[in-house]
């Protein structure tokens, strides 16, 4: 299963002008209001009760009438699954006394139910059945090799059903651990994914569903096909497959992939199985849709924001890693005509929001909409990764847009900073060879299939400030925008009114951007190095006391560093962090020693970074640089 992709694109709420034919009643928008960061995980069947996290208290239950109330039951808590009509909340939350997560069940009338578990077991609850009586999930066997890292051990769970009269109950799989993730209304199926473990590698088998009278393979389902969801009917199932494709498998028409490439997960369904959520937005009428489409030309939402019932906001809401975060619609009511999803700003901030709508397009309005494309058709990048700037002076960033689409020509492109605030811009084509201009100022382009342009964005601070994220968007009219992602496409600016050092790095690997590391002979899955060299460039004043560290994203990840001689030589041991002298428009080159411990994550371009921080003896940045680092066999 390839799940190490550089880029994950992601869907927006960017709200364009446009027209369709028979125009729905406008939508009812409702963003529950937390000063806190708040995820919507699921809906209850009738649509009136969303369940989720905040950082701040854990599980929450909202209804219109009530708001965002915590569960109380600690901070460490999730919610997976809530009954028909909200009373009943399972996911997994930390016991007192205890070291991991446990399956737990609470209900408005009776709190926190005892599942009967031993202290040490682990795992999670993640659906429960209309009536809020059963409820299913997985329980960690703990008999994972010794050699796996504590989170591989706790994914080789057992499938369980738990019910208030009967206990819990282990389900039979075809493998040697498994996850039962979804239970059908009435309790009589529950489907579960089987769970490979192979050199402390998490794969997934043939999932199948469990109707009380043994495992039943499901036609079409195959190996590394991962049900995420079972309609209330039990006539359909959702997911994605080994390259993250969605799916739909249903009793009497078998599987249908949805017509994308990567990157789709299908996260919950309507109670017949004909309408579909996850992170592409919308399923319906053989049509996938993102939220953008169908709300502006299906619904008519003006092109001017988002209109909150409770808020407003002025600015464009952005899903990032749609993929592994939950993010993007998450629950639909079992009518279909409520949905609910989380989606994060440009200031980080992560918001839940529910879309309430009176009736579903129709087939017409559907076949009207642009079908949606997938996650990696447009990739982004910009470097340097931060720059000091003096008001009032232009200082350049130079940014690549890339299509990936063999077919589809993306126009209306754009590349620009966020907000504007103390700071005016001007966008100039270069020459990808040689990064000098080519044309006059611009302000949007189009993008053939397989086609990169290159970019010079020339920001002019008009006010001093401190160092900001500038929120760098590249964006086109007819593609989910490239997700903001820091150390590959985001820039950080300070802006004052005198020159400063101005240190501009770039990192010199085999693979561009990425450090290669190796285990070591005889320290597999335990010790993991390399070594990279950093270049780095002063554009602005001298610095006469200078600083350079490496930061990690993973404590088992650390870096030391040392200043290279003219023969590529550490001048001195490496440490942590190293102090040089660097004027004007000169170089210094550092060596970059990587340690990595344990089994390398899966998604290291995210999870697994290193940050290089240039600072002044005043310890102000000067400058910055990033690389990802793999694990390589």
């Amino acid at each position: 299963m390839d799940r190490n992709q550089l880029y994950r694109p992601i869907l927006i709420f960017l709200f364009t002008c446009g027209s369709s034919p028979g125009l729905l009643a406008a939508p009812e928008f409702i963003q529950l209001q937390s000063a806190e960061h708040i995820w919507a995980r699921d809906i209850s069947g009738d649509g009136l009760v969303v369940i989720g996290e905040r950082t701040v208290d854990g599980a929450y239950r909202w209804t219109e009438s009530g708001g965002v109330v915590p569960l109380g039951i600690g901070s460490q808590t999730t919610a997976h699954g809530v009954s028909f009509d909200g009373s009943v909340i399972v996911g997994s939350h930390l016991p007192s006394g205890g070291t991991s997560l446990q399956p737990y069940r609470w209900s408005v009338l009776d709190g926190l139910t005892d599942l009967g578990l031993n202290i040490a077991d682990a795992g999670t609850a993640l659906d429960v059945s209309a009536d809020g009586l059963v409820l299913v999930g997985g329980i960690s066997s703990d008999v994972a090799p010794p050699e796996c890292e504590p989170s591989i051990a706790h994914a080789a769970t057992k499938g369980f059903r738990w019910s208030t009269s009967d206990g819990i109950s282990l389900l039979n799989t075809g493998a040697d651990f498994g996850v039962a993730t979804s239970i059908s209304a009435d309790a009589t199926r529950i489907v579960v994914n089987d769970i490979i473990l192979s050199h402390c590698w998490i794969n997934f088998g043939a999932p199948f569903l469990d109707s009380g009278s043994g495992p039943q393979r499901l036609p079409g389902l195959q190996d590394e096909d991962f049900v995420t969801r079972l309609s209330a009917d039990g006539e359909t199932l959702i997911g994605y497959g080994s390259q993250w494709e969605a799916f739909r498998w249903q009793n009497n028409l078998g599987y249908q992939g949805f017509p994308t490439n990567s990157g789709r997960v299908a996260r919950d369904t309507s109670a017949d199985g004909r309408l579909i959520v996850g992170d592409f937005g919308l399923w319906h009428q053989g049509r996938l849709v993102d939220l953008k489409n169908l709300l502006v030309n299906g619904y008519g939402l003006p092109a001017t924001g988002w209109s909150f019932v409770t808020d407003y906001r002025d600015y464009e809401l952005m899903l990032p890693q749609p993929l592994f975060g939950g993010y993007g619609l998450t629950g639909v009511s079992d009518d279909g005509l409520t949905w609910a999803g989380t989606a994060v700003s440009p200031d980080n901030q992560v918001k839940a929001f529910i879309v309430k709508v009176d009736n579903l397009p129709e087939q017409t309005l559907m076949d009207s909409l642009p079908v949606v494309d997938d996650y990696f058709r447009v990739l982004s990048a910009a470097l340097p990764l931060f720059r000091s700037a003096q008001v009032g002076v232009e200082t350049a960033v130079y940014a690549s847009v890339s299509n990936q689409s063999t077919e589809i020509t993306y126009q209306g492109c754009t590349v620009r900073p966020f907000s504007t605030q103390d700071l005016s811009y001007r966008v100039f084509e270069t020459d990808p060879s040689t990064n000098v201009m080519v044309g006059g100022e611009i302000t949007s382009f189009s993008l053939t299939p397989l086609m990169t342009k290159t970019f010079v964005v020339l920001l002019t601070p008009t006010a001093e400030f401190s160092v900001t994220d500038i929120q760098m968007i590249y964006d086109c009219g007819n593609s989910a925008r490239p997700e903001s992602l820091d150390g590959l496409n985001r820039v950080r600016l300070t802006a004052t009114s005198t020159p400063t050092p101005d240190i501009v790095s770039v990192a010199t690997t085999n693979t561009p951007g990425v450090a290669e590391l190796t285990y070591a002979p005889g320290q597999l899955y335990q010790l993991a190095t390399g070594m990279f060299v950093v270049s780095a460039y002063n554009l602005g004043a001298d610095a006469d006391a200078a600083n350079f560290g490496m930061s990690a994203d993973l404590d088992r990840l650390s870096a030391t560093v040392c200043v290279l001689d003219g023969m590529s030589q550490c001048v001195e041991e490496p440490t942590d962090t190293v102090s040089f002298m660097i004027g004007a428009d000169e170089t210094v080159q550092f060596g970059v020693f990587v340690e990595y411990q344990g089994f390398p994550v899966s998604d290291a371009f995210r999870s697994a970074r290193l940050t290089g921080n240039f600072t002044d003896g005043d310890n102000n940045l000067i400058g910055q640089s990033s690389v990802a680092t793999q694990v390589v066999f």
